[in-house]
């Protein structure tokens, strides 16, 4: 757009001699015209010529009027205030910072609109530019020398303090002033103010221009209608350090030429002198100034401050302003003309040079920086870390030889989001900031990072400072009313928005990072009624805002806004219009109390902020309809908040709410949507009040009841992930309007039977809870779509499920069911409970995915599936199915068939009449062939035969299953047919082309993933792996490790996850590296970068290991070896969006082979977990969702480098510190599911891909580790995943298969990829080791002479029916082992005030009961115990060994500690937590078990009901009362027990040098070596007892409860709960020992009881009547020096004798001495009481 020339403009400037009239901005032909010489006053005050200079755009060079862009300068010993915000993620501010100036584009505004009383620069440039006045004093006379010595002021442009092309001033230009000066006060005169004075009415001022003779020619070669002449006198002085009167008088003297500018009438005129004059007349400091204006950052108004002549003539001679008197009448520019004031002057001397910074900061540690050119080359420069811009741009100057640095500046990117750097921000300090965000620490010499190129974080590029364009030509805007300007790297709103602000409605300038709004736009826009200023790191809010006159959404988001209160919002010309504000992801921990006059505010988000208390204010805005207050600290609601009675939707997700929720929620009847998911809230009750509730979602909350409905008009409701045990029937009959419920993951045993009342129930899910059986009213449902009940008891499913005539989705895999129910031959009328269901409409046309995995269902069920014609997917893995019946599976639409996990010997004939298969699981069977009539099935596209038994003749494609003919697929797996063998095969003589190979894949085209593991491969070449195909040929041993793998493409037709294994990793026997990635959207689906991954981390790693210094770990090379990593893959994605000789010099040595990504990619990321095995030591580092999980032998499940959870508060924080926020459904920014990641380099560091990394020491216990992606953690929890594994922990390729096909049951749609190791294999190779050579010396013979048995597992595969277990979740555990006798070790548990805790807290009891009950049923699978029997919470068990007893003791105690247990339970006496110990550890949490062992030969007999053995006689009763001697939380064992655990600890510490177990043995080997029990089998619980580690005490001899001889019992805890022994030996300590003092007191209150219940009374009377003493006598056997357990002995006598008194008098008719549970205080008052009835009743 070419700019206008100010003669064509109708300009009106103000006068100096007058006060400016305030007019409007917007335009109109009612404005009041000037005459021509009234506009040109002012110009007149400035050139001393009443003609007006032409604008000097005229300048045909100039390409558009945004050349006249704000540059960066440092001149002349001066450095302006760059433009810059202080930026969210770390850029930082110097606290001295003054406010940031405003950088704005050339305005060319609306001919029609007035701005103000004074002209754009665009019209008037030379009214912008500064002249330092002379002092106005006859006779005196300014000389300028370009030699003179004295201080140089560079003149600085006023809008953009430098130089640009249409000034053309030379920035090595200086002016020297000299002149005579007066013994008057020294002083400045700037025309910032004009006056008002008589002086002003009748002279007009005039200024001079002083300029180098070039300059003055280019100034007029710009400006053809100006002239230079020579002043005669000058009516200014400045005042400067070295003027003197002496100095002006020499100047007077010489041929200087004094210059005036005057209009000339043709041409221009250039004038040349000997001498080189400063006539740079750009600069206006001084003389204009905007003291209204508030900065964005600083928020300081400059308010006029009137001082008179006196005060300011005692101001600093470094004040550059002088302030008008209280006379005076000023006049301010537009905010839109960007007028400063004066910088302050930095010195040259004082700028840092590279050559010196050591020097002058005494040996401070220097720090590198790379900064980039224009052309991509670089430069880099080590300074100190707090040096400045400015000073680095004199560094930067003097490196890449530019001799005038005036218009250059350093500017960084981020995320294609350039701003430039203010002079004193700090580049290095930046720098290292970003670096430490993206996971760098001091260990990775952060002082050395900045030498390296770092673009895919930030760039710092050193060029000439330009302001970006945006033209209207570009036609970038597609609607004028709705103007959308993100990440443009805007400094100012463009030219042509000026002329159509009026029609703007909708403004967009996110993502900004330099914008300043001016106020006269502001007000120009008319209609704006939307304004959206997020992400442009705001900490101060445009001052501008309030001037909008229609306002009505604000989005202010994701900047760093600590408080509102400086905006002053309610100062809103209309703030009445304002409806919607959105100030969430900022710093706010309060709100202004002026909030209250927004009356009609409707939407309010402060999500993601730092509230800590609900801000009062917020329930004074009545007319808010959305209140969103997520992801902060609060911990309460206010009562207040009833207030609101027409908020609709209210979102609280992730605080810290606890307790219950006020009773003021029922007042807000205007309430739709509630969403308090992730807080700590334990009662909804109130919820049941709030009338018109639609949506309530209740998540991941603490409450374990509800008491009361919820409401009739609840359409969505989850409860999911609470402790819920038990639905009252009552919830379920007001949710008539219910369409989706969720109740996953709770206790629930039962659904009510109202139930059936929820006619409009679509969505019903209750999956991972302990249902045993569905009520029949769920065939009433008959709206019900979806129906997830997997992972539950239920052993059968009622016939009604046939009822449901609008089911789709049926989901009941991992429960107990034996077969499916069989379709009802009548169906029931409306006269009838359930509705009505026609009969050509019922389950079997309805249904589309059946999904009946993990049961117990035989053949039978192949009949009830053939009656679902319409059925799409079937999964029937893991039953019991032998066969497959001829014309079981015929359902031409059936699409997807699981089959996997059976014992299936063949696949029917009649297979290929699913013509629409696409996917075919059938892995884990007894196949040996595959028919040939697989290849009719054309549209096959998934094919999993892997872990079969196969071995047949691929050639032999007439009867047997050749691939060649599915030319569709896309995933092959053949691996774990350890039988089958593939070798070059040609067509024989009758079938012509004879050359085709048959074992050949290259027929496969379109194949992404070919599995041949442990495949015998001959002569055949398989297919090259790309990008997008991945192809196995390994073994599944890795470094004698057996290892396994599976995975599918899951929904993709890409592959997105790629495994790394190498083993003898850098050449070494002892040490492995396996590796997975995941990648995530992006082309491909992040398969791109995944692969990258995969071919590059191997060599990124092994070269940090060889990197490591003495001082370093592996931790770190693992850490860097992920950064490092990422590092170049942003490079490369950066540099694919660059120009090609960018691309070519930061690449040159690139790879012609490496995976080639694209644009497409730079959104894209990856997760990755990497394990390293270096002898006995495992690494594990990972980022994102691929995780790991160790199984241990004890059935225990440990997950690996896990503290990155997204919703984790430390997580959180780290993301918000970055800049990040969290959304409503756990996204990062809203748009990923990570905090941690490989790539989304648009989110870096907010999302960066610092591992978590763990170090860990195998043992014995460790058996395998589980990797696996985010398709199976979704699905499936650790433990699970453990649990499935132990099942087929021999054969781990099929344990993998296993866990990859139980998340596709549960309905995992997306790709998975599972990764098993078998570390365990590390110490069963040495156990067989060591156990050969010992049985060579023949120390592994039984007492009988009979060699040891070994178990190490059991290959066979077990039938659930055999056991018959009530437990879906217990069942898939090992068998219980059959019940031990002769002698034995006998357990008995109970429950520390259970009773109490029953009364008082019955609800959660019923949960927390639950939870105890499984943790002591699991670990006696895991160990090898047999559950006897229980009575209420008590359980009664037996081991054949008491090293298996004790293990099994110490387990539960340590993982009770682990249960989330109720909170009501945690706040009681008896379940709180308690810490103690040396370090402080944690040692009580929830429920308090006591324990009791003894050891002996029970009568043992099984019980004819139950049919499971009992146990009888003497060995019973003590093992009872031994538990009963123990306090809660407390192991109390038996001397026998104690005597058994001796000859354990014997086999443990063996003298003798051929002992199989040493404690503190040093041969590696040895570790592994489990010691014999008594009865010659290795027993293995004893390595676990001696890694867990325990100590023991003794408690002293004890009298047992009903039995007549004392016993001596211990005490043992486990070595993790040794604080527990600290705390009871405190306890004991702090106890009083009986006094025989007191014992005595207590047997004469006893003699006394006997007295009076035998009906001898002693008289008191008689004084000399000494029986009382004889009476009494009878004590003395209490003796002072007794020790405790006598007197213990003696006051158990007593408290019986004493009893037996009270019985006697209470049955002698004593009614009003009521006596139960009294001490013996309660006692003596009895007796008192006593004493005066008796003394009535005489």
């Amino acid at each position: 757009m070419t700019p206008r020339r100010s003669s064509d403009l109708d300009i009106s400037p103000p006068s100096p001699f007058r006060t400016p009239e305030q007019y409007p901005t917007g335009g109109g032909q009612n404005r009041r015209k000037k005459s021509r010489e009234e506009k040109d006053s002012f110009l007149s005050s400035i050139f001393g010529s009443h003609s007006r200079p032409s604008s000097p755009s005229y300048d045909p060079t100039l390409q558009s009027m945004n050349n006249l862009a704000a540059r960066s300068s440092k001149r002349g010993g001066l450095v302006r205030k760059l433009s810059a915000g202080n930026v969210k993620a770390g850029l930082l501010l110097p606290d001295d910072d003054e406010p940031r100036r405003k950088s704005f584009d050339s305005v060319q505004p609306n001919m029609n609109t007035r701005y103000g009383d004074f002209p754009p620069e665009e019209i008037a440039p030379f009214a912008y530019q500064t002249v330092i006045p002379m002092d106005n004093r006859k006779g005196s006379s300014t000389t300028l020398s370009s030699n003179s010595d004295t201080n140089s002021y560079r003149i600085i442009h006023r809008r953009t303090k430098s130089s640009d092309s249409d000034s053309a001033l030379d920035s090595s230009s200086v002016y020297s002033n000299n002149g005579p000066i007066g013994k008057e006060k020294e002083k400045r005169t700037i025309l910032k103010w004009f006056r008002k004075s008589p002086k002003d009415k009748e002279t007009s001022t005039s200024e001079g221009i002083f300029r180098k003779n070039s300059d003055a020619e280019t100034y007029t070669h710009s400006h053809p209608n100006l002239i230079i002449t020579p002043y005669e006198k000058d009516e200014f002085a400045p005042i400067t350090p070295n003027y003197s009167r002496s100095t002006s008088l020499k100047s007077e003297k010489s041929d200087h030429h004094l210059f005036k500018i005057k209009k000339g009438s043709s041409g221009r005129r250039k004038e040349t002198t000997q001498n080189e004059f400063n006539l740079d007349i750009d600069d206006m400091d001084g003389i204009i100034r905007n003291d209204n204006r508030e900065h964005r950052l600083s928020g300081v108004s400059n308010t006029l401050q009137f001082i008179t002549c006196d005060e300011m003539l005692q101001e600093s001679s470094n004040d550059s302003i002088l302030t008008p008197t209280s006379n005076t009448e000023m006049w301010s520019p537009p905010e839109s003309w960007a007028v400063h004031k004066p910088q302050q002057h930095i010195l040259e001397s004082n700028i840092l040079d590279d050559t010196n910074n050591e020097k002058l900061n005494n040996g401070n540690k220097m720090y590198c920086i790379r900064v980039f050119r224009p052309d991509a080359t670089f430069g880099t420069v080590n300074c100190l870390l707090n040096t400045t811009t400015a000073e680095l741009c004199h560094i930067l100057g003097k490196k890449f030889y530019i001799p005038d640095i005036s218009k250059y500046n350093i500017y960084i990117k981020r995320h294609n989001l350039e701003r430039m750097l203010s002079p004193k921000e700090r580049p290095l300090k930046l720098q290292k900031q970003l670096l430490e965000q993206t996971g760098y620490t001091e260990n990775d010499k952060l002082d050395d990072l900045g030498r390296e190129d770092n673009s895919y974080l930030f760039r710092f590029t050193f060029r000439e400072t330009t302001v970006p364009r945006f033209e209207e030509e570009q036609g970038a805007l597609s609607s004028i009313q709705h103007v959308d300007l993100q990440a443009r790297n805007l400094q100012t709103i463009p030219i042509f928005l000026y002329r159509q602000a009026y029609f703007i409605r909708s403004l967009n300038v996110s993502q900004n990072l330099m914008l300043d709004l001016p106020t006269d736009f502001i007000q120009s826009c008319h209609q704006l009624k939307e304004l959206h200023l997020s992400q442009n790191e705001l900490e101060r809010v445009p001052q501008s805002v309030k001037q909008s006159q229609m306002l009505s959404t604000l989005n202010l988001s994701s900047n760093r806004l600590q408080e509102l209160d400086h905006a002053q919002l309610e100062q809103l010309k209309n703030v009445i219009e304002l409806t919607n504000l959105q100030v969430d992801n900022n710093l706010l921990s309060s709100l202004p109390e002026t909030f209250v006059k927004f009356r009609c505010l409707n939407i309010l988000n402060v999500s993601n902020n730092s509230f800590t208390e609900f801000p009062p204010v917020i329930c004074s805005i009545i007319s808010l309809s959305e209140l969103d207050m997520s992801f902060n600290n609060i911990t309460d609601v206010p009562i207040e908040i009833g207030n609101l009675v027409n908020l609709k939707r209210l979102f609280l997700i992730g605080n810290q709410i606890m307790g219950t929720l006020p009773a003021s929620f029922e007042k807000l009847t205007s309430l739709r949507k509630l969403d308090i998911r992730r807080n700590q809230i334990t009662n909804i009750d109130v919820l049941s009040s709030v009338p018109n509730l639609e949506v309530l979602l209740i998540e991941s909350n603490h409450f374990s009841l509800v008491n009361e409905g919820i409401g009739s008009s609840i359409t969505e409701l989850s409860l999911a992930h609470s402790k819920l045990n038990e639905l009252p029937d009552r919830l379920l009959e007001d949710l008539v309007s219910l369409e989706k419920l969720d109740l996953s993951n709770n206790q629930l045993t039962k659904i009510p039977n109202s139930i059936g009342s929820l006619k409009k129930l679509a969505h019903f899910s209750c999956k991972n809870n302990t249902l045993s059986a569905l009520p029949s009213e769920i065939g009433s449902l008959t709206a019900l779509r979806v129906l997830d009940i997997h992972c539950n008891n239920l052993r059968s499913l009622p016939p009604e499920i046939w009822y449901c005539a609008g089911l789709v989705t049926l989901n009941v895999s991992s429960n107990l069911l034996e077969q499916f129910p069989m379709r009802p031959t009548s169906f029931p009328d409306v006269n009838q409970s359930i509705n009505s269901v026609r009969p050509n409409s019922y389950l079997s046309k309805s249904l589309r995915a059946l999904y009946l995995g993990d049961n117990v269902l035989t053949t039978e069920i192949f009949s009830a599936v053939s009656q679902f014609i319409e059925l799409r997917i079937l999964n029937l893995s893991f039953n019991l199915l032998d066969e497959i019946p001829t014309g079981g599976i015929v359902n031409p639409h059936l699409t997807e068939l699981y089959l996997s996990g059976n014992e299936i010997p063949s696949l029917p004939d009649d297979i290929e009449k699913l013509a629409n298969l696409r996917v075919l699981h059938v892995n884990g069977n007894k196949l040996q062939t595959l028919p040939a009539e697989l290849s009719k099935i054309r549209k096959l596209v998934v094919l999993d035969v892997g872990n079969n038994a196969l071995k047949y003749n691929i050639a032999n494609w007439h009867f047997e299953w050749n691939w060649n003919w599915n030319i569709e697929l896309k995933y092959l797996n053949l691996s774990g047919n350890k039988r089958l063998k593939i070798k070059h095969a040609l067509f024989n003589e009758l079938n012509p082309p004879r050359d085709r190979n048959l074992a050949d894949f290259g027929a496969l085209t379109r194949l992404r993933v070919l599995g041949l593991m442990d495949i015998t491969l001959l002569d055949l070449i398989v297919p090259d792996e790309t990008d997008n195909r991945r192809v196995r040929t390994s073994g599944s041993e890795v470094n004698s490790m057996s290892y396994g793998m599976a995975d599918t493409l899951g929904t993709s037709d890409n592959l997105s996850t790629w495994e790394a294994v190498i083993p003898k990793f850098r050449g070494r026997e002892d040490e492995c590296l396996f590796g997975l990635f995941e990648g995530r959207a992006g082309t491909n689906r992040g398969g791109r970068v995944a692969k990258y991954l995969h071919d590059n981390f191997q060599s990124s790693f092994k070269t940090e290991l060889e990197r490591l210094k003495d001082f370093d770990q592996v931790e770190s090379s693992l850490r860097r070896s992920f950064l490092s990593l990422n590092k170049e893959l942003g490079l490369k994605m950066f540099n694919s969006n660059n120009s090609a000789l960018e691309s070519e010099y930061a690449w040159e040595s690139e790879s012609t082979n490496s995976v080639a990504l694209g644009i497409d990619d730079n959104k894209s990321g990856a997760s990755g977990i990497v394990v390293y095995i270096s002898g006995t030591i495992l690494y594990v580092a990972n980022v994102g969702d691929t995780k790991a999980v160790i199984g241990r032998n004890n059935g225990s499940a440990y997950e690996v480098a896990c503290n990155q959870s997204i919703i984790s508060p430390s997580e959180i924080a780290r993301i918000r510190d970055a800049g990040g926020f969290i959304s409503h459904d756990c996204l990062v920014n809203g748009e990923v599911n990570v905090s941690r990641s490989f790539g989304h380099f648009h989110l870096t560091p907010i999302i960066n891909a610092n591992p978590s990394i763990e170090k860990i020491k195998l043992s014995e216990q460790d058996e395998f580790i589980v990797l696996a992606t985010r398709g199976l953690w979704d699905r499936m929890s650790y433990q699970t995943a453990v649990d499935v594994t132990r099942t087929e922990r021999d054969d781990l390729m099929r344990a993998a298969q296993k866990l990859r096909d139980f998340a596709i049951s549960y309905g995992a749609e997306e790709n998975i990829m599972v990764m098993i190791i078998g570390v365990g294999d590390l110490f069963d190779r040495r156990l067989r080791r060591r156990l050969d050579g010992l049985e060579g010396k023949g120390l592994l013979q039984g007492m009988a002479g009979e060699e040891t048995t070994f178990y190490f597992g059991s290959k066979t595969k077990r039938g659930r029916r055999e056991e018959n277990p009530s437990d879906s979740a217990i069942a898939r555990l090992q068998k219980e082992i059959p019940p031990p006798t002769g002698q034995i070790a006998l357990v008995f548990t109970d429950i520390k005030n259970s009773t109490f805790l029953w009364e008082t807290l019955p609800d959660a009891m019923r949960s927390a009961i639950k939870q105890h009950n499984t943790i002591m049923r699991r670990q006696l699978r895991f160990i090898g115990g047999y559950e006897v029997k229980t009575e209420g919470d008590a359980f009664m068990v037996s081991f054949p060994t008491v090293s298996s007893a004790l293990l099994w003791c110490f387990t539960v105690q340590l993982e009770l500690l682990k249960v989330d247990w109720p909170s009501e339970i945690i706040e009681s006496e008896d379940g709180k937590i308690v810490y103690g110990g040396a370090d402080n550890d944690l040692i009580y949490k929830g429920l308090s078990v006591r324990m009791g062992i003894h050891w002996g030969s029970p009568v043992c007999e099984p019980d004819i009901i139950t049919k499971r053995m009992d146990y009888f006689g003497p060995i019973v009763n003590r093992t009872a009362r031994i538990c009963n001697n123990a306090d809660g939380g407390q192991i109390c064992i038996s001397s026998d027990v104690k005597t058994e655990i001796g000859l354990l600890d014997g086999m443990m510490d063996g003298g003798d040098n051929d002992s199989i177990f040493k404690k503190d043995g040093t041969d590696e080997e040895m570790q592994g070596t489990p010691p014999q029990s008594n009865n010659g089998v290795l027993d293995k619980n004893l390595i676990h007892l001696r890694k867990l580690g325990f100590v023991m005490r003794n408690i002293g001899e004890r009298k047992l409860k009903g039995l007549e001889n004392p016993e001596v019992l211990y005490l043992v805890y486990p070595e993790a709960l040794k604080g527990r022994m600290e705390e009871d030996l405190v306890k004991d300590k702090d106890s009083k020992s009986l006094d025989p003092a007191i014992v005595r007191l207590c047997g004469q209150l006893c003699l006394r009881l006997e007295r009076l219940s035998s009906g001898g009374v002693i008289n008191r009377s008689n004084t000399r009547n000494s029986r009382l003493d004889l009476f009494l006598s009878g004590l003395s056997y209490v003796k002072d020096n007794a020790t405790e357990e006598e007197l213990l002995r003696i006051m158990e006598s007593f408290v019986t004798r004493i009893e037996n008194s009270i019985s006697t008098l209470y049955l002698k008719d004593v009614g009003k001495l009521a006596l139960g549970d009294m001490s013996i205080m309660d006692i003596v008052k009895a007796l008192q009481m006593y004493a005066q009835y008796v003394g009535k009743a005489k």
